[in-house]
């Protein structure tokens, strides 16, 4: 099992995450861990870890194609998305299947595992995604867990360690449920 990853992410774009209106994270870097979960940290003001999105996919390509494919399910105008990938040959798409808002935020702080807020994003080890996830103490959380006990996230390359060029020119980490 590989975990869970830890965006850091603006809370405008996380409330669009939880609200359905932005089903597709952008991001300049590509985890190299393949997971199915990752947990939001909203930045300033909120600076707390505020849910979990559950991850179809993952896609690195150029910032056009990316543009091409995804706009619709970015949650951002053009200029947003041209701004910030501005001077960057790759797009990465983080695909979103589900989200969960927390009931309650969670600081971060030693006790639960991490302690400092990523710059983009970090590996999150499963016995921490648990516990962030085993904090909320709700229903839903149970779903959650069963995912990530079960090691359902697999990392597909077509050439062995290397993802190699798909038919449409875009590099894939695919995260499949079996």
């Amino acid at each position: 099992m590989s975990g869970a990853i830890l965006f850091s992410i603006k809370t405008e774009f996380a409330e669009r995450i939880y609200s359905g209106s932005k089903r597709t994270e952008l991001r300049r870097n590509c985890p190299s861990r393949a997971s199915q979960i990752a947990f939001l940290y909203e930045t300033k003001p909120r600076s707390a870890i505020t849910g979990a999105i559950q991850i179809a996919r993952i896609r690195r390509d150029t910032p056009a194609a990316t543009w091409a494919r995804s706009s619709s399910t970015l949650g951002i105008s053009r200029s947003q998305f041209d701004s910030y990938l501005r001077g960057s040959s790759l797009a990465v798409s983080v695909e979103i299947s589900r989200s969960m808002r927390f009931d309650r935020s969670i600081a971060l702080h030693a006790d639960i595992g991490v302690s400092a807020a990523p710059q983009s994003f970090c590996y999150l080890s499963e016995r921490v995604a648990a516990r962030l996830l085993e904090l909320q103490g709700v229903e839903s959380s149970k779903t959650w867990l069963r995912a990530l006990h079960a090691g359902l996230a697999t990392m597909e390359s077509y050439s062995g360690q290397e993802a190699a060029r798909g038919s449409t020119g875009e590099d894939d980490i695919a995260v499949y449920a079996r």
